[in-house]
């Protein structure tokens, strides 16, 4: 684990993006106008301006841009990459006959 000072902390956030599992929208949020959240690999929560409830459930990448001891706030960047085994989840399985 890297420990970074408190006050280099401002300057380190601007520079990384973190994939993001979005959960829904803020519950803490004014009336859900555009504040969502998800959580990190490492289960750090993330905030960002985003519609959280067409998200849920999908991987987004945030950039962060302030940092706190347990929370990261930051903006979509874009949505991740599906990985290529859920890709072919998704498609519709048709069973193929059995050569007799």
């Amino acid at each position: 684990m890297v420990y970074i000072a408190p006050e280099a902390r401002q300057n380190v956030a601007t520079f990384f993006r973190v994939q993001v599992l979005v959960e829904g929208p803020n519950p803490r949020g004014k009336d859900g106008l555009g504040s969502a959240f998800g959580r990190t690999r490492h289960n750090k929560l993330v905030f960002f301006d985003a519609d959280g409830e067409a998200m849920r459930g999908r991987l987004m990448h945030v950039r962060v841009n302030r940092v706190q001891a347990y929370t990261l706030y930051g903006d979509l960047v874009e949505t991740a990459a599906q990985p290529p085994a859920a890709a072919a989840a998704e498609q519709l399985f048709v069973p193929q006959p059995v050569p007799a």
